[in-house]
C-alpha cells in the first residue's frame, strides 16, 4: 500500500506524509523502513513501539489481583479478559465479530497474534532520516503496559526506531478524550507538517 502511495505522490509531485496511531504504527514503521524512508514526515500518536507478551501478562495479572480478585472474587479467564479489555478500551464496542468498527473477519487475527507472541516485527527498523512527531498521552493505559509512567523508557523505545523524533506529551488518555487534548494534538501536528 505504501509503495502504491509512493508512486502516486511521485506522479502527482505531492509530498508523502504518514500518520499512525497505536498498533498501526508497527506496520507503517516497517514499511517506511523497508522502502528506504520515502515519506517526508511521519506522525505517531500513542504509537506501540514494541510488542511484549510478558508486559501484557504482568499488566493483566496486576489488574486481576488489584481490581478483580479483591472486589469481585475469582473470575473465569474469559470474564477476566473481558473486564481487562474494557479497562484498556472503555466505551469501545467489543463482540465476537467486531472490535469497535473493525470487523473481526477483516483482521488477520492469527497473524497479529503470532506476531505478538513470537516475532519482533520492528527488529532492525530505524528511520534515521525521517522527521517524526510522536504525540503520547500521559494517561494512556495501553502505553502504561510497557512503561508505567509513559516517559523515559517509551521515548527511548521510539528514539531507537526514529532517532529524529520530537515528542509532544498530552494530558489525556489513549483516545485523547478531552477536547482540549485533541485541539492541542491537531495544532501540534499542523505545525509539524507545515514547518520546514
Amino acid at each position: 500500500m505504501l509503495a502504491h502511495a509512493c508512486r502516486l505522490s511521485e506522479k502527482e509531485r505531492l509530498p508523502l506524509l504518514g500518520i499512525a496511531s497505536c498498533y498501526s504504527a508497527i506496520p507503517l514503521l516497517r514499511a517506511v523502513h523497508r522502502l528506504q524512508e520515502p515519506v517526508e514526515k511521519l506522525v505517531l500518536i500513542n504509537a506501540i513501539s514494541r510488542l511484549g507478551p510478558q508486559a501484557v501478562m504482568r499488566s493483566f495479572l496486576a489488574h486481576y489481583i488489584r481490581n478483580l480478585l479483591a472486589k469481585k472474587g475469582l473470575l473465569g479467564v474469559q470474564a477476566a479478559v473481558r473486564l481487562y479489555a474494557e479497562s484498556l478500551f472503555p466505551g469501545v464496542m467489543k463482540g465476537r465479530n467486531h472490535f469497535g468498527l473493525l470487523e473481526r473477519g477483516r483482521a488477520r487475527l492469527l497473524k497479529t497474534l503470532s506476531e505478538f507472541l513470537i516475532l519482533n516485527p520492528l527488529e532492525g527498523v530505524c528511520l534515521s532520516q525521517t522527521p517524526v512527531l510522536c504525540l503520547h498521552a500521559r494517561e494512556d493505559s495501553i502505553l502504561k503496559i510497557y512503561d508505567l509512567h509513559v516517559a523515559k523508557n517509551y521515548r527511548n523505545d521510539i528514539r531507537r526506531l526514529c532517532p529524529q523524533a520530537a515528542f509532544h506529551p498530552l494530558e489525556a488518555d489513549h483516545f485523547l478524550s478531552p477536547p482540549s487534548a485533541r485541539g492541542e494534538a491537531v495544532r501540534s501536528i499542523a505545525s509539524f507538517l507545515k514547518g520546514s
